[in-house]
């Protein structure tokens, strides 16, 4: 049985004390949560419980009411009594089942004193002394705030992003200041620059050229125009272009609030003055062509972003001017003389991230849109996104693409091993093709040489017998 009840889902631990020779059930959530043990579907005060079996093993109350004590104040009881009090409400008599928490001498009546725990025939019931306590605490004075466990999320205070874990306090009153741990994304941005200021010198590496006395050290593609630029090329995706996108979350349009709609902007205007002047909006909901709004003034082709002026007490377009967010406002910057990057300022990276972290994040790493969107800084359709994601693509598309600087520079090194494979087989077929004729050379002199000894001493013999 016990077995079964601890392998069930109803989150309790039962056991067996043999000194106490009793049955424990113990509940595995933690809190002011209460156990209830019974033997029917349905109970209450009417309907209890039915079957002995907790009964009998000490879990439930009695379930015969016969059983119990008739209660008298005189009497005296010991703790586990249990007593029926009947209570009579509008002619009604009504039985009501106790049992006394401790031992009780002084009269006291069930019902209007802790000394009494109520009780259902046939039911267990956790008593108020064994039950968990839940963990509290106010924040700056405010209400109670209770949780089962001993931590806090959002979901208890409402606070977003912050969780208290009380385990190890005790009661009274304690102090802290709840701050933006900045370190992950500190040593993540620590970790960029030490890897691109590796692959820095490592491009380096392949196209110096250095000098050490009479020795020069050439860097194997030391010649090679596309990779002698690739290191100003990375600077450059780092550095941004010279137009921070509007569309960015790096860049601030600088309006002061943002309306759905033209109705929205026009119930702006009412309450508007000239303390309002240079007020800036923008209107996500843009109607074109000719529209009257709800003040009677007529627009040609409002554009998104309007600017209040109190001298007609009007909106008029005006054309947004975009804050660039890049690497030197969180205290980097590039080495004199080198495309490897800095700190200049750790005290301002620290800074903000702190009041800023969504424009930190997105610099890094603002996910390319699907396609490009248009800008109003420069009128056209552009990309935008963060430094990983155009490093990736300008990587991906230099050593991957088949028209990239990489394949394009294999591909011609390929193409210089196969002429040269080419002239060394050419220069063998001359070589072989010489050796031959050379040789056919030789044999010829050999052969005339023969045939001049001989007719040598053809003439020698005639002279002699002459």
């Amino acid at each position: 049985l016990i077995e079964r009840v601890n392998a069930s889902d109803a989150k309790v631990t039962m056991s067996y004390d043999a000194i106490g020779d009793q049955f424990i059930v113990q509940s595995d959530l933690t809190g002011n949560l209460g156990i209830t043990l019974n033997e029917s579907n349905t109970w209450d005060n009417v309907n209890v419980g039915s079957g002995n079996l907790l009964e009998m093993m000490g879990l439930t109350a009695p379930l015969d009411s016969a059983t119990y004590l008739a209660h008298n104040s005189g009497n005296t009881y010991s703790e586990g009594d249990y007593v029926n009090v009947s209570l009579t409400n509008g002619g009604a008599t009504l039985e009501t089942y106790w049992q006394a928490t401790e031992d009780i001498s002084d009269g006291t009546v069930p019902g209007t004193d802790e000394k009494w725990e109520q009780v259902i025939l046939g039911v267990g019931r956790a008593q108020s002394a064994n039950l968990g306590a839940n963990a509290i605490i106010t924040i700056n004075g405010g209400s109670k705030i209770f949780s089962q466990s001993n931590v806090f999320d959002e979901d208890a205070h409402g606070v977003a992003g912050l969780t208290i874990n009380a385990s190890k306090a005790t009661s009274g009153e304690m102090s802290f200041v709840v701050e933006r741990d900045n370190a992950p994304a500190k040593n993540a941005i620590d970790k960029f620059v030490e890897e691109f200021n590796d692959a820095q010198q490592y491009v380096n590496s392949l196209v110096a050229v250095t000098r050490e006395g009479d020795d020069v050290t050439v860097g194997r593609f030391s010649g090679n125009l596309e990779i002698s630029r690739l290191g100003s090329q990375l600077r450059k995706i780092v550095f941004g272009t010279n137009y921070p996108h509007s569309a960015s979350s790096t860049t601030n349009d600088g309006t002061n609030k943002t309306v759905a709609d033209l109705d929205a902007r026009n119930t702006l205007s009412e309450n508007f003055d000239a303390d309002n002047d240079g007020y800036r909006i923008y209107v996500t909901d843009e109607t074109a062509g000719s529209q009257t709004d709800s003040l009677g003034t007529t627009h040609l082709g409002d554009e998104n972003y309007q600017e209040w002026q109190s001298s007609d007490g009007k909106w008029h377009n005006f054309t947004p001017t975009f804050s660039a967010f890049r690497i030197n406002d969180i205290g980097l910057d590039f080495k004199a003389g080198n495309d490897e990057i800095v700190f200049e300022n750790s005290a301002l990276l620290t800074q903000e991230l702190t009041d800023n972290p969504n424009k930190v994040k997105a610099l890094f790493s603002e996910e390319m849109p699907t396609a490009p969107v248009f800008d109003h800084n420069t009128g056209n359709d552009r990309e935008y996104g963060g430094l990983s994601y155009f490093l990736s693509e300008f990587i991906e598309n230099f050593i991957e693409s088949d028209t990239g600087t990489y394949k394009t520079h294999v591909e011609g090194l390929q193409g210089q091993n196969d002429r040269l494979d080419e002239d060394i087989d050419d220069l063998e077929r001359y070589l072989e093709q010489r050796e031959e004729t050379l040789a056919r050379s030789f044999i010829r002199m050999e052969e005339m040489q023969s045939r001049m000894n001989t007719q040598l001493q053809t003439l020698q013999n005639s002279f002699q017998k002459k």
